[in-house]
């Protein structure tokens, strides 16, 4: 049980049902246009040295459950949505 899932591109869909995707399986979802390996590493540099702050870019916060809405808000590219960061409560 466990793994990550990462969605590269655009125009990919799935269903997400959280109670058997994400909590039983433990599962991790990411999205990515595309980057290289050099480009993350230069990424991480410029964050570890404080020259950019990736909390700047988040415009948006959803809890687990907001999340099917959440994604559609992003992938209809929505006004005003440019990052979205799911919250978990402890």
């Amino acid at each position: 049980i466990g793994g990550t899932f990462i969605a590269v591109g655009e125009g990919a869909r799935f269903e997400l049902r959280p109670s058997e995707g994400l909590i039983h399986r433990h599962l991790k979802i990411f999205g990515s246009w595309y980057s290289t390996m050099a480009e993350g590493r230069e990424v991480q540099e410029l964050i570890v040295t404080g020259a950019i702050d990736p909390v700047a870019v988040v415009t948006h916060r959803v809890g687990l459950e907001e999340v099917p809405r959440a994604l559609v808000r992003f992938a209809s590219w929505e006004e005003g949505v440019l990052k979205t960061v799911v919250v978990m409560k402890k």
